[in-house]
């Protein structure tokens, strides 16, 4: 086999080695707090008194957690719904870069104005398009990825593989059921978009040249804390939604919700700070 042969096939290797290897590493964690974001706690928590004397929940935090997982399900455990994932990942990815170019055509960008508010506009709003019918097309398949990943309360196989998951949740809800908690996701998906975007132009057009390539970079730091404080709620109620009614062990362990405002109002309710306390922290107040 001739090495001009090999060579195309080593630059695919080499350019998708490190994100593989990064997604496998991160996969894990990020199915902990996909898990957490639900309201499931296979490990009930413990009541105790802090060091400033008040009573607080402690639930486990997320190596132990982890290591829960790894005994019920073994390695492989932390891998539950990867696959599925992979697929929403492609299906939506896919979808986004046909809608963009189509968009590109229709309206060609104006590279030689970039800080242009008119172009920032029109840019946003082709973003924003592309994010929304994208996140539509992949939306059954992340309902039944997210049912995947709560089958580990009740050990169940309703939604394990391909075909038979779609199946049963239509013959369960109806082509609804496909699209149960997609609204909050698209509030999500576009304040995103708007927060980041806006941001992003406000700081380039503000800061001068000399300063500008290091502001930008902390720039993401800041974009996405911000992302995280203000769009946790609709993110989390989708995922509940998702859960919610689909006759799951899970979903017997949580409120039931028959509006994604219901679950919405509740987690307000509760309170962002006590909400993210018990997400990242894994202890709240009693």
């Amino acid at each position: 086999m001739s090495e001009s042969y090999l060579d195309p096939w080593r630059e695919v290797y080499h350019n998708l080695k490190q994100p593989v290897v990064n997604h496998l590493l991160r996969y894990p964690g990020r199915y902990l707090v996909t898990i957490r974001k639900m309201r499931i706690e296979p490990i009930p928590g413990k009541e105790r008194v802090n060091i400033f004397g008040k009573t607080v929940i402690d639930y486990s935090n997320i190596f132990t957690y982890a290591n829960h997982i790894r005994k019920e399900d073994g390695i492989i455990g932390l891998y539950r719904g990867h696959y599925g994932l992979c697929r929403t990942n492609i299906i939506a990815g896919f979808t986004q870069m046909a809608v963009k170019k189509m968009l590109n055509v229709l309206l060609p960008p104006r590279r030689d104005a970039a800080s242009d508010l008119k172009t920032f506009s029109t840019e946003t709003c082709k973003e924003i398009a592309s994010r929304t019918v994208s996140t539509i097309i992949g939306y059954p398949f992340l309902v039944v990825n997210t049912r995947c990943l709560a089958q580990f309360v009740g050990k169940e196989t309703l939604y394990s593989g391909w075909f038979p998951p779609f199946r049963h949740m239509y013959n369960e809800s109806g082509i609804t059921g496909f699209f149960v908690g997609l609204v909050p996701e698209l509030i999500h998906e576009v304040c995103c978009v708007l927060i980041l975007k806006g941001m992003y132009y406000l700081w380039s057009n503000v800061l001068d040249n000399q300063t500008q390539r290091t502001s930008i970079r902390d720039l993401s730091v800041v974009s996405g804390f911000v992302v995280l404080q203000f769009l946790l709620p609709f993110d989390q109620t989708s995922l509940i939604m998702c859960v919610s009614n689909s006759g799951l062990e899970a979903a017997r362990k949580m409120p039931v919700y028959h509006k994604w405002t219901d679950c919405l109002c509740d987690l307000w309710r509760e309170g962002f700070l006590k909400n993210w306390l018990r997400l990242y922290w894994g202890q709240i107040p009693a």
